[in-house]
């Protein structure tokens, strides 16, 4: 059984609330006119989660990630810090977060409020199902020997996020770096660039 199938038997039906004797969800989850009524697509639901698990596998498979996570994650003497959720840990820049929930919802046609939700609720018991299923290795070494068995469930517009940088900032830095590296690259000429390079005008 691969790890996409175990977080959907532990964590998806934690997530959406198990099922009533008719195959209807019978969880907490509304649809987004907030009327009350229970959203009965609980396969479009079951393939978000899945979709998303890989995501977030692939995101901790990254040793940077998942030590930045951990230095969070260290105990804080002021307890009047809110706790930051895992989702907005894991993609500290707002256009990331929300260029996966827009994704996601709408490959899945489900709606933003309760795509937001179903994320939000699933990150921290899918990260620890994975800590556990890790048994003490190294988490990201862990992930990264089981990405042949969740790399079909990663949709092709996820992959600049599992790398992007945590902060819009470091988007901007890493980019001016890139440039900079480019420009202090050492520029081999052929004997034709090198006579054309002499010529003065």
């Amino acid at each position: 059984m691969n790890i996409i199938d175990q977080l959907e038997q532990t964590v998806t039906s934690a997530v959406l609330g198990g099922y009533s004797n008719d195959g209807n969800i019978s969880g907490v989850y509304v649809n987004d006119d907030n009327t009350g009524q229970v959203d009965n697509s609980s396969v479009s639901h079951v393939s978000l989660l899945e979709q998303f698990y890989a995501i977030l596998a692939a995101r901790l498979a990254l040793p940077q990630i998942y030590s930045q996570l951990l230095r969070d994650d260290e105990p804080i003497a002021n307890e009047n810090i809110i706790e930051t959720p895992l989702f907005e840990q894991l993609w500290q820049a707002p256009n990331s977060r929300q260029t996966i929930i827009q994704e996601l919802a709408a490959t899945h046609h489900i709606g933003v409020v309760t795509t937001t939700k179903l994320i939000m609720n699933a990150a921290p018991l899918a990260y620890r199902e994975l800590k556990v299923m890790a048994n003490g290795q190294f988490l990201p070494a862990f992930l990264q020997s089981q990405q042949p068995s969740f790399r079909h469930y990663l949709p092709i517009w996820s992959a600049p996020l599992i790398i992007a940088a945590q902060h819009d900032e470091d988007e901007l830095f890493n980019a001016q770096s890139a440039v900079a590296d480019i420009a202090a690259a050492p520029v081999s000429l052929n004997k034709y660039d090198a006579t054309a390079a002499s010529v003065v005008i």
